[in-house]
């Protein structure tokens, strides 16, 4: 997968997408970018926390696999952003945007980032 161009192409689904990293299936980093004109909202420190978590997330559901299928895509709202994670085979996919994206649009932002990614590999 060619993780430079997969995460361009996500951030420019919509003005409001803020972030994109690629991890490995134990959580370590392989690719990130922050959208030019954004910033940050974690720290270098918390997003290692974060991504150390998310194979431990995938694990526990997984558990569910055989009756409601494998997971795509979980989506989270917090109060400052919207947070997705995609599991495309053993790449971890961590997207954020803006807290206020309305539903249309989250709606064509995770239409679009399946598309971009599950054709890409």
């Amino acid at each position: 997968m060619n993780f430079e161009k997969a995460t361009d192409e996500i951030l420019t689904i919509d003005d409001s997408m803020r972030y994109v990293r690629f991890m490995d299936e134990k959580g370590k980093l392989i690719y990130d970018k922050v959208k030019n004109g954004k910033i940050l909202l974690q720290d270098q420190e918390g997003l290692g926390k974060f991504s150390s978590e998310l194979p431990i997330i995938k694990q526990i559901q997984q558990v569910f696999d055989e009756s409601l299928g494998k997971i795509r895509v979980m989506h989270v709202i917090r109060d400052k952003v919207q947070q997705f994670v995609y599991y495309v085979d053993n790449i971890i996919i961590y997207i954020t945007c803006e807290r206020n994206t309305d539903t249309p649009t989250i709606i064509e932002i995770v239409n679009k980032t399946d598309s971009i990614l599950f054709n890409l590999h």
